[in-house]
Parts: C-alpha cells; structure tokens; sequence
C-alpha cells in the first residue's frame, strides 16, 4: 500500500485518479498499466510543484514520488489485474 502524502503534502487527488484508472480500464495491458502509473507520478510531481516553495522540501518530495513511482511499478500488478 502507497501513502497518499509525501512528506506532509497530500497527493491524493493523483492516487485517487490512478486507483480509477485502474478498476476501469477496458483495455489492460502492461502498455496500459506504464501509462496509468507513469501519469501517477506526473500528476504528483505537479502537486508537489504547485505546493512546494522551499527547494530542499521539493527535491525531497520528488525523491518521495519517484520511490512511491518504483514501488507501484514492482508490487502494482496484481492490483492492476484485478
């Protein structure tokens, strides 16, 4: 399980559009499941960049999303399956 926050900042609107994505995707397919976990880590990485002033703050919180990227991508297949 991925935490919806990094470092304190909620990143949930992101999650919440990923676990969507993948309950209602017609078509699934690792090509598929790139894309939706890709767009994952995009979609936090703005959060982060809309919310974050301070840099050594956004550097960590950038470090955080890729980790929680590497993660979805290793351990998130059998959730994308169903």
């Amino acid at each position: 399980m991925v935490p919806d926050t990094v470092y304190g900042l909620s990143v949930t609107p992101a999650c919440r559009r990923h676990d969507f994505r993948y309950r209602k995707r017609k078509v699934k397919n690792e090509e598929t499941r790139k894309q939706d976990d890709d767009e994952l880590l995009t979609n936090m990485q703005i959060i982060v960049d809309a919310y974050t002033g301070n840099w050594v703050m956004r550097r960590l919180r950038f470090t955080r999303c890729r980790t929680m990227h590497w993660f979805v991508r290793a351990f998130g297949k059998k959730a994308y399956s169903g």
